[in-house]
């Protein structure tokens, strides 16, 4: 597997938590770790682009 399919499977594996950290309101700082693991799966966009 390369790496462009392997950070798109980790991107696909991210949404669940992504939605969780944003709809969960009794996480603390849930909004700043759910915009963290967004710029981290908006980083995998990079890297299947090509940079």
């Amino acid at each position: 597997m390369n790496a462009p399919l392997w950070v798109t499977g980790v991107r696909i594996v991210a949404i669940p938590p992504l939605m969780a950290l944003l709809l969960i309101d009794d996480i603390p700082g849930g909004r700043w770790w759910a915009f963290t693991v967004f710029v981290v799966a908006s980083l995998g966009w990079r890297a299947r682009a090509g940079w």
